[in-house]
């Protein structure tokens, strides 16, 4: 029974097939998340910049192992290392400090990742969504099949209530082979459209925006990100080891508590890498 596993896996190299699959070990990698949001907002007061550019690193700890499940418990903890902001939000965000967020969850083979509750809110956690949503794809969900370059799969991008109401899904496709840093790598491109969605008046407490002199300032917000990005796979291991992506923004914001309804256009670039053992 032991030489079936390596049989198929000999078939599958014969028609050029592989399947993409994620070693489930103990252990911890960390990844350096950099995000980049460049927005400008159109209303009653012309047009008005807002950039905001971070630094995080996410901590992604795998803590058991069920090798006949396929499947590990994982811890994951975001820590914004540094924020920076100019325009009107500039004042704003340096009043803030954002504090670390750690989810539980799965992991599985197809790398794909299942979190519990998310016990973190306000401005870190809605900054951790952003970056995992513009992102999407740092953990490339593999596809339940063997497949070869050029083949293409869904990617599901989990609801959020901070950006999403609901599963949204992109396009994953095997570009080909590389080589990073003497490591043979394989080359997956993301691409596709999410629809956001965010009412403030929904979120937890500590996420809603502050009171104004007229009472609660809600703000619905809906509108879509288109997205393209590559990522870099390990063939070992199934881990990403790098993945870049741009998205480019347009929405629409509803003030109701202010009779004011604003445009919003921008973009969002986002890296993530894994950071080597020491």
């Amino acid at each position: 029974m032991k030489t079936l596993p390596l049989a198929l896996l000999a078939l599958f190299a014969l028609q050029g097939e592989a399947p993409l699959r994620r070693t489930l070990k103990e252990g911890t990698d960390t990844y350096k998340m950099e995000a980049k949001v460049f927005q400008t907002v159109t209303g009653p007061m012309g047009e008005i910049p807002m950039n905001i550019s971070s630094l995080s690193t996410y901590a992604l700890k795998t803590t058991k192992v069920d090798d006949a499940a396929g499947t590990a418990l994982v811890e994951a903890t975001t820590t914004v290392d540094k924020l920076d902001a100019d325009g009107p939000m500039a004042a704003m965000v340096a009043q803030q400090k954002p504090k670390p967020t750690t989810q539980t969850g799965k992991m599985d083979v197809r790398g794909r990742l299942t979190f519990d509750k998310s016990a973190g809110a306000g401005l870190s956690s809605m900054l951790s969504g952003a970056q995992a949503t513009a992102s999407a794809g740092t953990f490339v969900e593999f596809p339940e099949k063997p497949v070869k370059v050029g083949d293409s799969w869904d990617v599901i991008v989990p609801k959020s209530p901070m950006l999403l109401d609901q599963d949204q899904k992109l396009t994953a496709k095997l570009v080909g082979e590389r080589t990073l840093d003497g490591t043979p790598v394989w080359v997956v491109s993301v691409s596709g459209t999410i629809k956001t969605a965010i009412d403030t008046a929904k979120l937890p407490k500590e996420a809603q925006l502050p009171d104004g002199p007229m009472g609660p300032m809600n703000m619905v917000l809906k509108g879509e990100m288109a997205l393209t990005g590559e990522g870099l796979v390990d063939k070992a291991t199934g881990k990403t080891l790098s993945m870049t992506t741009k998205a480019t923004s347009k929405s629409n914001i509803d003030l109701a508590s202010l009779g004011m309804t604003l445009d919003s256009v921008g973009t969002i670039e986002s890296k993530v890498t894994l950071q080597k053992a020491p």
